[in-house]
């Protein structure tokens, strides 16, 4: 009969679900510079774009920051 061993569980959908958030946001910037070479004649655009660009970069970092935060709370707790 197999063991269940629920927080490893939680653990790795927990890390599941960081990794397609993560594709998600990878997939924004794919179209982000994909508009930006397609629309490189226009500077009004770009610029516009350029700023999308810096908000989901900057978005991307406080999202990874929180998780990496979460991931070495955990690590500390399992050391107690």
């Amino acid at each position: 009969q197999p063991v269940s061993n629920t927080p490893a569980n939680e653990l790795l959908e927990d890390y599941s679900f960081s990794i397609s958030v993560e594709l998600e946001r990878l997939s924004y910037f794919d179209e982000l510079f994909r508009a930006i070479k397609n629309n490189a004649d226009n500077s009004h655009s770009v610029k516009r774009l350029a700023s999308l660009g810096e908000y989901i970069a900057q978005d991307f970092i406080h999202y990874s920051e929180q998780d990496l935060e979460q991931l070495q709370a955990q690590k500390g707790g399992d050391n107690e």
